[in-house]
């Protein structure tokens, strides 16, 4: 399988997918890792190179929403305990207060990992580039770090529309 192939498969366009993540709430990253993940790994020759990434990434984005919705249950008790006039109320808000704060360290760990994961694709994209001699592919680290998992479906999609005016 090739990168044009693979960007045929995905038919996916990067303002699609920023708009596909932003109506999930970052589920759309996690379905886009597990079902191109291993086939990006297959075209660089690097397979299983992800797995860890991959594995990783869906952890932290599960216990993400486990919590978020553990912290709603918190707050639903909240405010049962604020309408009938309960003291106890104070202690939900703590305890919702910190559920909430670890799920913001899983959804930070999520994207620290897509930014160490878009790195190494990036790489693997760069030595994709080199052996297929694509000279008019430039890169650049700074968006990857911003941009990340986005960045890289762009690339490619800029990959497979060169390989196809070939």
């Amino acid at each position: 399988m090739k990168i044009k192939e693979l960007a045929q498969e995905m038919n996916l366009s990067t303002l699609k997918f920023i708009i596909f993540t932003s109506i999930t709430m970052n589920l759309f990253i996690v379905i886009w890792h597990e079902r191109y993940m291993d086939k990006l790994g297959d075209i660089m020759g690097k397979i299983n190179v992800f797995n860890y990434f991959k594995t990783a990434i869906i952890f932290s984005i599960g216990l993400y929403y486990v919590l978020l919705s553990a912290t709603g249950t918190f707050y639903a008790n909240v405010i049962n305990a604020i309408i009938a006039n309960d003291n106890s109320a104070r202690s939900f808000l703590d305890m919702g207060n910190a559920t909430y704060a670890l799920s913001g360290l899983f959804v930070f760990a999520f994207w620290i990992l897509n930014i160490i994961w878009s790195f190494k694709a990036i790489d693997n994209i760069q030595e994709y580039v080199v052996d297929n001699e694509l000279s008019e592919i430039q890169f650049n680290k700074f968006l990857v770090f911003l941009c990340n998992v986005y960045y890289v479906n762009y690339k490619i999609n800029q990959i497979a529309k060169i390989e196809e005016n070939r």
